[in-house]
């Protein structure tokens, strides 16, 4: 693990400063905004933050010393995340699917933000590669897995790799 265990407030508050930055940079400027937040000692792959993070999940995971730093508006909190219909106006699929609007109206539900598409390191593959879950709510300690069809069904773009077991992908739905 590369991160701090802790941060000053004010490391965390110009940390948050840098993620509301990097919502709203171009593709080109994040990564030199990203330098930045790991040069604080924040590397958020440590925590299994693999497409994006927002301000909240940073929160959730960051030992402040001297108290939380100054809160932030729901609206600056998504950053980089899997977009959402109610924050991206890109055309990405995830984005538009099913999937998103459940998760969406299980994030107003339950009034916090999920971590989407996480990964644990327990949960893996037969690769040993980790897996994602569609969302996780830690402090709730939910996940939560939406049935996809390639759960119950064939779908070609899934079914067309052979798995490393060696046992094809019906099988190992069957299983």
């Amino acid at each position: 693990m590369k991160s701090k265990l802790a941060f000053t407030k004010s490391e965390a508050e110009e940390i948050i400063r840098l993620i509301k930055e990097k919502l709203k940079a171009s593709t080109t400027k994040q990564k030199g905004i990203r330098d930045k937040i790991r040069k604080l000692g924040f590397y958020a792959s440590d925590y299994g933050f693999r497409d994006g993070y927002t301000v909240e999940q940073f929160l959730s995971v960051a030992k402040i010393i001297g108290g939380q730093p100054l809160p932030v508006k729901k609206e600056a909190q998504k950053v980089g995340v899997v977009p959402t219909k109610k924050t991206s106006t890109t055309n990405n699929s995830r984005s538009n699917s099913d999937e998103s609007y459940v998760i969406d109206l299980c994030d107003e539900i339950l009034k916090q933000m999920a971590f989407r598409q996480h990964r644990f390191d327990f949960l893996r593959g037969d690769s040993g590669a980790k897996l994602p879950v569609d969302a996780y709510y830690p402090s709730l300690n939910l996940v939560i897995e939406f049935k996809e069809r390639q759960h119950t069904e064939e779908v070609k773009l899934f079914d067309k790799r052979q798995t490393v077991s060696g046992v094809g992908r019906g099988e190992q739905r069957r299983i």
